[in-house]
């Protein structure tokens, strides 16, 4: 399912430098895109988790646009997709709103919505997620 997301409250979260837990690093997604024929990273989204809870912190770099933003949040709990959960925490501590809740839906909604917002970003071509981990 495309998501589709609105930027107009797009801020500094509260919650980025809290919810980054270094040391219990796991996995990142970057968003990259072309920019006036260049590579540019848009969004890094890392999560760190314990066994009690997934953290997440997000950076947007929206260079194009002058706009560098972030956000972070938390998931714990068990029976659900806590790293979507998390991540969607972290985009609305970022101030962005999604069109379709990804709050503990799974891998293919996260990479849906970190899409939709650098869609929404305007100005980039070619935008692709790459995955690292720790």
């Amino acid at each position: 399912m495309k998501n589709k997301a609105d930027i107009a409250g797009l801020r500094e979260g509260q919650n980025t430098g809290k919810y980054r837990v270094e040391k219990n690093f796991y996995r990142g997604l970057k968003v990259l895109a072309i920019a006036d024929g260049n590579m540019v990273e848009i969004i890094d989204c890392r999560l760190y988790r314990t066994q009690a809870r997934t953290y997440c912190a997000l950076w947007i770099r929206d260079a194009k646009n002058n706009r560098y933003r972030s956000g972070g949040d938390f998931a714990g709990g068990y029976g659900y997709h806590r790293p979507s959960a998390a991540i969607s925490g972290a985009i609305a501590d970022a101030g962005i709103t999604l069109e379709h809740n990804i709050e503990g839906v799974g891998e293919s909604a996260i990479e849906g919505a970190l899409t939709a917002i650098a869609e929404a970003l305007g100005g980039y071509n070619k935008i692709t997620i790459i995955s690292i981990y720790g």
